[in-house]
C-alpha cells in the first residue's frame, strides 16, 4: 500500500514539474514575440509606415506596407526596412544539406531551410527571408511554414505587378 502512494507522488512531482518547464517555456516564447511585434509596430510608427499585413514567426516577425512598397523585418538582434521600390522578381527556394556518408553507411540529404529570394535590380545581393530552417523549426511545422512561404511569394509577386 506505501509502495503505491510513493509512486503516486513521484508522478505527481513528475507532472508538476513537466508542467512548471511547459509554462515558463510558453512565457518566454511570448515574451520574445511581445517584445519582436511591439519592435516592429514602433518601427512602423517612426517611420510613418500602415502594416495590413504580419507575419509573425518564432523567431522573427515582418510586416508589408503597400502603400509605401516597404518591409519590416525584426529579428532578435536587429530590424531592417527593405525598400521594395526596386524588387524584379520574388521565388520561393529550398536549400538542401547533404551529409556525406559515414563507412558503412549511405549519404543523407535533408532540408536545411525553405526561403524566399528576393531580387532587386541594379543591386548584387538578394535578401533572404527564411520561412522554415531545421535548427529552428520542428520537421511537423515545415508543411505550414512552406505554405506561409507560398502566400508571401504570391503577395511579393503581386506587388510587383501592380506597379
Amino acid at each position: 500500500m506505501s509502495s503505491i502512494i510513493t509512486l503516486v507522488l513521484v508522478l505527481m512531482v513528475i507532472a508538476t514539474l513537466c508542467l512548471g518547464f511547459i509554462i515558463f517555456h510558453n512565457k518566454a516564447n511570448r515574451r520574445r514575440s511581445d517584445s519582436l511585434s511591439g519592435r516592429l509596430r514602433k518601427s512602423a510608427y517612426e517611420n510613418n509606415m500602415d502594416l495590413p499585413f504580419i507575419e509573425e514567426f518564432q523567431y522573427f516577425i515582418f510586416g508589408l506596407d503597400p502603400g509605401n512598397n516597404k518591409l519590416i523585418v525584426c529579428k532578435p538582434e536587429d530590424e531592417q526596412i527593405i525598400d521594395l521600390e526596386g524588387l524584379t522578381h520574388c521565388r520561393k527556394e529550398k536549400k538542401w544539406l547533404h551529409i556525406p556518408a559515414e563507412k558503412g553507411k549511405k549519404s543523407e540529404t535533408h532540408l536545411e531551410k525553405i526561403y524566399l529570394l528576393l531580387n532587386f535590380k541594379g543591386e548584387i545581393s538578394s535578401q533572404e527571408l527564411i520561412f522554415f530552417e531545421y535548427r529552428h523549426n520542428s520537421i511537423f511545422q515545415m508543411h505550414e511554414l512552406e505554405q506561409k512561404a507560398d502566400y508571401w511569394e504570391l503577395v511579393f509577386n503581386k506587388q510587383i505587378k501592380l506597379r
